[in-house]
C-alpha cells in the first residue's frame, strides 16, 4: 500500500465512495476530515473524477501532508483542537453548503463495493428476534463504540457477502445461555434484527435474514445451548400458539 501514490490505502476507499456520486452530488463537492492520509486519498480522487474537495484538518496535522493535500487541489480548512473538532466542523459545512460527506472509515457502501466480503462479529446476547447486544450487560456499557454495525451492512450490501455473529452459546461456566427470550433489561441493542442474517454457535448455524419471527426464534433455539432449549421453547409456544 506504500506505493499508492499516496502512500496510504485511503486511496483506494476514496476513490471508490466518489466515483459512485451523481452528477448533482457531483457538482455540489465533497467534503472531508482527516489528519492526512484520508485527506490525500480524497483530493486526488476528487481532482482525477474533476470534482472540488473541501478538507478540514486538524490545525496540528503534519505540514507535509497539509501541503499534498493542497497540492493534489483540495480546499484545506484548517481547524484548532483534534480530529474530532476537524470532524464537527465538516459535518457543519457539509450540511451548510450541501457536501458529500466522504467518511474516513466504516462506511458501508465503500465496504459493500469489496465482492464476498465476509464480516465476523462476536456479541453478549442474541434474543429470539435475532436482535444484537455486543457493547453493554444491562445497564453496565462494556465496551465502546465499534464498527459491528457497518461492516454487518457493508457485507448484507455486497455481492456475494455474508455477514455473521459467532459466539459460544453460553456464557458464565455454561450457567447462561447467549440466546435469550428476552434481553437483559436496559441492554442497548447494537445491530437489528433487521440487518442480522448469520448467527452460529458450537451447535450450528441459524440464518436470519428474510425470514419471519416465528421462524427467526425456531433457528436461533436449534443452535442454543441444549440445557436452555426446553426455557426457550416455552416462550416460543407462547408467544407463537398453534392457531397464530
Amino acid at each position: 500500500e506504500n506505493l499508492q501514490l499516496t502512500g496510504a490505502f485511503k486511496l483506494r476507499g476514496a476513490y471508490s465512495k466518489l466515483s459512485t456520486l451523481t452528477e448533482e452530488e457531483r457538482a455540489r463537492g465533497v467534503i472531508a476530515c482527516s489528519a492526512g492520509n484520508h485527506a490525500q486519498g480524497v483530493a486526488l480522487s476528487a481532482a482525477r473524477l474533476g470534482i472540488r474537495s473541501i478538507i478540514c484538518m486538524p490545525a496540528g496535522a503534519p505540514i507535509s501532508k497539509v501541503e499534498a493535500t493542497k497540492n493534489y487541489g483540495a480546499k484545506v480548512v484548517l481547524v484548532p483542537g483534534t480530529y474530532d473538532d476537524a470532524a464537527v466542523e465538516a459535518d457543519r459545512l457539509a450540511a451548510q453548503e450541501g457536501y458529500t460527506f466522504a467518511h474516513p472509515f466504516n462506511d458501508p457502501y465503500v465496504i459493500g463495493q469489496n465482492d464476498n466480503l465476509v464480516s465476523i462479529n462476536s456479541c453478549v446476547q442474541v434474543d429470539i428476534m435475532g436482535q444484537v447486544v455486543s457493547t453493554s450487560a444491562g445497564l453496565r456499557q462494556i465496551s465502546g463504540v465499534g464498527g459491528q454495525v457497518d461492516f454487518v451492512r457493508g457485507a448484507n450490501l455486497s455481492k456475494g457477502g455474508r455477514a455473521i455473529m459467532a459466539m459460544p452459546s453460553t456464557t458464565g461456566k455454561g450457567k447462561i445461555s447467549k440466546i435469550v427470550p428476552f434481553l437483559d433489561q436496559g441492554s442497548a441493542v447494537t445491530t437489528s434484527r433487521n440487518d442480522v442474517n448469520y448467527v452460529v454457535t458450537e451447535y450450528g448455524i441459524a440464518q436470519l435474514r428474510g425470514k419471519s419471527l416465528r421462524k427467526r426464534a425456531e433457528a436461533l433455539i436449534e443452535i442454543a445451548h441444549p440445557d436452555f432449549r426446553a426455557e426457550l421453547r416455552a416462550e416460543f409456544r407462547r408467544r407463537y400458539p398453534r392457531d397464530y
